[in-house]
């Protein structure tokens, strides 16, 4: 209204009005120009320049952390900015977020030289390193210290200084409070295996040594299996919370973090191996082997003997000397039976043993049916030096034994010739295939002797004499059989 009313007196006296070469109007005895206003406590004037020119207009704003209590615009006219009776209010404020405002604090009532309520002396350690703004109060009337209209320095930094000397020798006394950093690390927002490291207007959290995450959660570290090379050759590892141990085993020395080496204990020889009886012991460094002997099986603290199943006699044949349980290294003697023969040399030498791996191995008889059996009257027609056996005509020429088996062919022992219209060659070891065909006997022939007819020698002969009432009865003369 003040302003609407100077411009209503302007007008109504307009014919006095002097314009200068800029336009403007002016007065005898008034500036056409403002200066930069002077600014209230945390606050800013905008647009900001030395000079403004009448009917300019500025604003005034407040700094971050303060709020304006009012809107306040001021216009420049003749020299002065209007209206002159309002001011503009900055009102701290903590709302940038992560801060929040500290407790006031009352350091000590105005002394000789004033009131110092400095943050650099306050007693309490917690007041953060940088406050972004300050409220101050009157003590027991908890007034805005503007309304003392005293001339005070205050800053966020600093705190408030309140001099006597500039106050009529007076100080009111002030307490302070600054909108500082919020500590989130109080509430303990990180792992229990983190660490929370407070910052300007947040936090941070980061997980400990040993452990891995966000920060919020937190795993162990398997060092033994997550971190080559965590401890050295050779050396045992295990993981704690937190971390891992390293240690040489027994029998080892060194630096586990480095490398292990063995400490050679001969336990074969000190009887201190856990080896089977049937087993080798074998040392090496910083311990040693159990290998099973050949033909037991196992992991050398235990051995079994290994054994063949029992086998199975060759068709038209049997097994001699048999047993009932077989072990690597025994072998087989069989034998064909009667009227059946394995020729070696169509079948080779047959060979079976029992393998060190518990199977049998090599070849049996091949028992074939052949006039060339063991003839018992044979044998003793050869022994009594009776002319060699011949081929019966009964034996067929493929070799099969007559049904009745009262040939007597045989093998010829000493070579064979053929008799007189006979033509046989390479017969030696095989059946004639014509019965003309005889055995020869080597030169000269074998003569053979018996041994003298055995004599016999009976003892006296017995008297035997039976007691009767009457007398005594003698017996005969005994005479031997075949004696005359």
């Amino acid at each position: 209204m003040k302003t609407l009313l100077v411009l209503c007196s302007l007008v109504s006296v307009s014919m006095g009005f002097i314009f200068g070469g800029g336009g403007f109007p002016t007065l005898p005895g008034f500036s056409t120009t403002c200066k930069l206003p002077s600014r209230p406590y945390q606050s800013y004037v905008s647009p900001t320049k030395p000079t403004y020119k009448f009917g300019e207009k500025i604003k005034f704003y407040c700094l971050p952390q303060y709020k304006l209590a009012k809107s306040i615009t001021k216009t420049c006219i003749f020299g002065k900015f209007q209206p002159t009776n309002e001011h503009a209010v900055c009102n701290p404020v903590c709302t940038v977020t992560g801060y929040e405002w500290t407790k006031f604090y009352d350091r000590d009532d105005p002394s000789v030289t004033g009131d110092h309520e400095l943050r650099s002396l306050m007693r309490n350690p917690n007041v953060c390193a940088k406050p972004v703004s300050i409220d101050a109060r009157v003590v027991g009337t908890n007034k805005d210290f503007r309304t003392t209209n005293e001339k005070v320095e205050i800053l966020p930094s600093l705190g408030l200084k309140c001099l006597k000397k500039n106050n009529n020798n007076k100080c009111s006394d002030y307490k302070v409070r600054f909108c500082c950093d919020a500590d989130e690390c109080a509430s303990s927002p990180c792992s229990s295996h983190g660490t929370c490291t407070n910052t300007d207007g947040s936090f941070r959290c980061s997980c400990n040594t040993g452990y891995t995450g966000d920060g919020f959660s937190c795993r162990d570290v398997n060092e033994c299996t997550e971190v080559s090379g965590f401890c050295g050759n050779g050396a045992s590892c295990t993981n704690t919370p937190g971390g891992a141990s390293c240690s040489c085993p027994a029998g080892t020395t060194g630096n586990p973090k480095v490398e292990c080496t063995a400490i050679d204990v001969d336990e074969c020889a000190t009887d201190t191996d856990n080896c089977h009886a049937q087993a080798t012991c074998q040392n090496t460094i910083g311990s040693f082997t159990c290998t099973c002997k050949s033909g037991y099986t196992g992991d050398g603290t235990q051995c079994t003997r290994i054994t063949c199943p029992k086998p199975t006699p060759p068709e038209n044949g049997k097994i001699i000397f048999g047993k009932s349980s077989y072990k690597p290294g025994d072998s087989l003697i069989f034998s064909c039976n009667d009227h059946y023969v394995h020729d070696y040399a169509k079948h080779g030498f047959p060979r079976y043993k029992c393998g060190n791996n518990g199977e049998w191995s090599g070849s049996k008889l091949v028992c074939e049916g052949s006039c060339r059996y063991a003839c018992s009257s044979h044998s003793i027609h050869l022994l009594r030096g009776s002319p060699p056996c011949g081929c019966d005509p009964s034996c067929k020429e493929n070799g099969t034994c007559c049904a009745d088996y009262t040939q007597n062919c045989e093998t010829c022992s000493f070579g064979c010739q053929d008799k007189p219209g006979c033509k046989c060659s390479n017969c030696l070891g095989d059946c004639c295939k014509n019965y003309k065909q005889a055995c020869l006997y080597p030169n000269p022939v074998p003569t053979f002797s018996f041994p003298p007819k055995p004599t016999f020698t009976f003892p006296p002969r017995p008297t035997i004499s039976y007691p009767f009432p009457t007398g005594s009865f003698t017996f005969p003369p005994f005479t031997p059989p075949g004696k005359k």
